[in-house]
């Protein structure tokens, strides 16, 4: 090639590839820096489909040479900020300069990665939880329920699901720090 011609250009197929390994290699990150921005996992879901979509159609404005986990958790910020201002009605939000603040403290690599740890830890926890807790725990966190309508779904009085959750939050954490203190050892 002499000075004159310019690079060939990658094809679809090329640039589909590149996606394919970048996103499948930091998905989870992504998925977790979503799950620091809002209180949710089925909010965090949500966003996190209109992310990968975002990020798809808009990869050709990535430059290959930069990196690929800042620029989509920049994706996934912008996503976080339309979800909370949608969502202003709710009882609990959280302004942009407190997102902007959470998305500063948690975008270093070593932080995102330490958050995937636990993430997952917590995962394999809730895994291992009795079947009658975790239907508690998935049902009291359901978008819209309270404590009180899945208890009573469930057939507990509301005082009996809230020790129940009490006892059941203390267990995950325990797992999950002795599940990290494992990984480090």
């Amino acid at each position: 090639m002499n000075e004159n011609e310019k690079p060939a250009m990658p094809s679809h197929a090329e640039r589909a590839d590149e996606f394919a390994k970048l996103f499948s290699c930091h998905a989870r990150q992504i998925y977790s820096y979503i799950l620091t921005l809002v209180p949710h996992w089925a909010d965090a879901d949500d966003i996190f489909q209109e992310t990968s979509a975002i990020i798809w159609e808009k990869f050709a404005d990535f430059k290959p040479d930069s990196n690929f986990l800042a620029w989509a958790c920049q994706v996934a910020y912008y996503r976080a900020v339309w979800f909370h201002q949608r969502r202003k009605r709710a009882a609990i939000t959280f302004s942009e300069d407190f997102l902007r603040l959470i998305a500063e403290e948690t975008v270093s690599q070593q932080e995102s990665e330490a958050l995937e740890a636990r993430h997952l830890a917590l995962a394999d926890c809730i895994r291992q939880l009795p079947p009658v807790d975790r239907e508690l725990l998935e049902r009291c966190y359901l978008p819209g329920v309270t404590i009180k309508q899945a208890a009573l779904e469930l057939g507990r009085s509301p005082d009996a699901a809230y020790k129940a959750l009490k006892r059941i939050h203390r267990q995950l954490f325990d797992c999950v720090e002795a599940s990290l203190k494992n990984r480090k050892d």
